[in-house]
């Protein structure tokens, strides 16, 4: 009976992918969701995802929704890479939101993804064979300021959704390996591309991965997607004097995700009107003096 379910569900879904009402979708959506088990498969334009209806995984946001995640950033940075001989760089892969898009969009684009979850990897090893993503390398790190291991977590019930993955000692927790980006690129050849961008997305420590990454932003200019949230700013090594000491000393300067330059100021200001229901203020770009946003 759950198979008859679960197919005439995938029927439907397939119906309104074409269709794009997704307002009656949801309609159909709030009557099956408690009675949906498998994942199911979402076409966008030229790449797949497996979607799970469970309440805590993710990629159920899209399942509702019938729309990729962030779809707006990934658009920007496509069209950043512009199918150039270039780089991105996926710290916190998850399921693949971003390195699976990428990946298709852009020929000439090495793409290569961390994540310490050994459960969000598999999500992404089942995406990567859904859409033959062969491109993609995928490393069972966690991205920070030091070689080290350290307790994490990903178990669903020790969090609002597998997203929030976090390094934690819990009853659950088991030791992972993390790494800095200078480290794990230090036999790397990074001059052959023309272009390379880092997305961090790592459960407020993105401070700790720019710490790891000082010889890359010196000597390259890099393009970095980061989330600005709650979880950041409760981190140890974190504030904002440091932060601004930091990215003064290495040259760059904070863009929204209209290319327009934001002062630390903004950014205090932002958090301060932060809706105490919500973790983050969005996602910013971290940039070189030398970034002309003319020429995108």
């Amino acid at each position: 009976m759950q198979n008859i379910i679960d197919k005439i569900f995938q029927y439907i879904i397939n119906y309104f992918l074409i269709k794009k009402n997704y307002k009656l979708y949801k309609i159909f959506f709030f009557f099956f969701k408690n009675i949906i088990k498998s994942p199911f498969i979402l076409t966008f334009s030229n790449y797949k995802f497996f979607s799970f209806p469970q309440k805590k995984n993710l990629s159920r946001w899209m399942l509702k929704n019938l729309k990729p995640w962030d779809s707006d950033t990934i658009k920007l940075i496509n069209n950043l890479l512009e199918d150039r001989k270039s780089l991105f760089i996926d710290c916190g892969v998850n399921y693949g939101a971003y390195s699976i898009p990428i990946s298709k969009r852009n020929n000439n684009t090495t793409v290569i993804s961390f994540d310490p979850s050994k459960k969000a990897l598999s999500e992404l090893k089942n995406n990567i064979n859904l859409n033959g993503s062969k491109k993609i390398k995928f490393y069972n790190y966690g991205i920070s300021d030091t070689v080290s291991k350290v307790f994490f977590s990903d178990d669903i019930n020790n969090f609002k959704n597998s997203g929030e993955f976090s390094f934690a000692r819990l009853k659950s927790s088991y030791k992972v390996e993390t790494t800095t980006l200078d480290i794990f690129f230090k036999n790397f050849n990074l001059n052959i591309y023309k272009i390379i961008i880092i997305k961090l997305d790592i459960e407020g420590y993105e401070f700790k991965a720019l710490l790891g990454m000082k010889k890359i932003l010196r000597d390259f200019n890099v393009i970095i997607f980061f989330e600005l949230s709650r979880m950041l700013l409760s981190k140890k090594k974190f504030n904002f004097i440091k932060f601004k000491k930091f990215i003064d000393l290495y040259n760059l300067y904070i863009l929204d995700l209209n290319l327009n330059k934001i002062s630390i100021k903004e950014i205090l200001d932002r958090f301060v009107m932060l809706n105490k229901k919500r973790n983050t203020i969005g996602d910013y770009i971290l940039v070189k003096n030398s970034f002309n946003k003319n020429k995108y």
